[in-house]
């Protein structure tokens, strides 16, 4: 049996949890977090193991398809801001979009390596 821990220090959701690994562990978060703070999830024992959880307090997020696709259904009319940001926090893009009753918006989202926000 191999011995994990999932730990985060994130001010909305603070906890550190040993695990076997036939265990299972669910946490709930009380609240949102943002785009510019995702949660951040690691296992002590293991520095590989890592991922990055966004918390939103509304139903209008996607993970690209494996071609870069994406879209949102049944959003309300309106103004709204639409932002991209790379798991590791390194590229994000950020634009005003507007939508209108029974009307399909199409954006193209272009980033490339030489924006990244962080220079290793």
């Amino acid at each position: 049996s191999t011995t994990h821990n999932i730990r985060s220090v994130a001010s909305i959701a603070p906890f550190n949890v040993n695990l076997e690994s036939e265990d299972e562990y669910v946490h709930r978060f009380e609240r949102a977090g943002d785009l510019r703070s995702p949660i951040t999830l690691g296992c002590v024992y293991h520095g590989g193991m890592r991922a990055w959880v966004y918390v939103f307090d509304h139903p209008f997020f996607k993970v690209t398809e494996q071609d870069g696709e994406f879209d949102f259904r049944g959003v309300p009319a309106g103004k709204y801001t639409l932002e991209m940001v790379h798991p590791a926090g390194q590229l994000r893009w950020k634009d005003t979009v507007v939508v209108t009753e029974k009307e399909t918006v199409e954006v193209e989202i272009r980033v490339s390596p030489d924006q990244k926000t962080l220079k290793y």
